[in-house]
């Protein structure tokens, strides 16, 4: 059976009283946020801070769960902070779900490590072993309400993308026309909905990789609505999943200019009726 997240944080710390290269222990990611409900592929998120962060000195950890599926090993410069330090990144998963992002550091960035982040964390100290880590959250990813001129830029991104998908459609070319509604469109609306979710959050809403944030924080109707604009697989689909994401625009950005006291983008009305003018007549290459 797999070990949880803290189960694997105890076997690490076990090992650190043995290795001396071991300064300190930083433990950062979800397992820090209050917020954030544990299941079997949480992944256990922890940094050794040491006096020689050479590589070679991560082999015992990465073998403490069993032989790894597949490591991904980054050489990375200032990965919190920016002193130009190199940080040591094994990105590790292991049979079943268990899973753990390891870092080498230099102990002398721990200071910018705390500085970077809340949810960072230091849970042991070379010559005390454990310490209570301080209190932790997820505010440093909270997402800003928009202003005015960022509201006004983004959604004339989305309504000028929507247009090259219709140029897509009308010239035949679905690659290009799905290629921009995955890449560039749907994006954008996820920064529309993210930022109506945090206004209604008073600013305390962390929309996450991907927008994964966003699954849990939609009502389940709007969200069957976004699912449905993933299928792409023909004109028609397209079609149908760009007038599901026209009339996503339309509602979020009045409740966004509600909620944030912005007032409408009354300049973006032509460019929105123009795609709608496009959609409901023949296209023509």
């Amino acid at each position: 059976m797999s070990e949880t997240p803290g189960e694997m944080l105890a076997q690490v710390l076990a090992l650190v009283e043995r290795d001396t290269n071991v300064q300190a222990v930083g433990v950062e990611g979800s397992l820090n946020d209050p917020g954030k409900k544990g299941d079997a592929w949480q992944d256990l998120d922890v940094t050794l801070f040491v006096t020689d962060p050479a590589p070679k000195y991560a082999a015992p950890y990465l073998a403490l769960f069993g032989t790894p599926t597949i490591v991904r090993h980054f050489h990375e410069k200032d990965l919190w902070g920016q002193g130009g330090v190199y940080w040591e990144t094994f990105l590790t998963r292991y049979p079943g779900s268990q899973r753990m992002d390891l870092k080498l550091a230099p102990a002398a960035v721990i200071d910018d490590y705390l500085a970077a982040e809340s949810l960072n964390a230091i849970v042991w100290r070379r010559g005390i072993g454990p310490v209570p880590p301080r209190p932790t959250d997820a505010s440093s990813f909270y997402l800003a309400a928009p202003t005015q001129a960022e509201f006004a830029d983004h959604c004339a991104e989305l309504l000028w993308i929507a247009g090259n998908v219709v140029k897509g459609l009308a010239r035949h070319n679905l690659i290009y026309a799905a290629g921009q509604f995955n890449d560039y469109l749907r994006p954008e609306l996820f920064r529309l909905l993210s930022w109506q979710v945090t206004l209604e959050r008073s600013g305390q809403f962390d929309p996450g990789v991907s927008h994964k944030g966003l699954w849990a924080a939609l009502p389940t109707a709007v969200r069957d609505r976004v699912m449905a604009t993933y299928d792409l697989h023909n004109t028609l689909a397209i079609t149908a999943a760009l007038r599901q994401t026209l009339a996503l625009y339309t509602e979020t950005t009045t409740a966004i200019t509600r909620l944030g006291g912005l007032p409408p983008l009354i300049e973006l009305a032509p460019a929105l009726a123009q795609i709608h003018q496009w959609l409901d007549q023949p296209l023509t290459d």
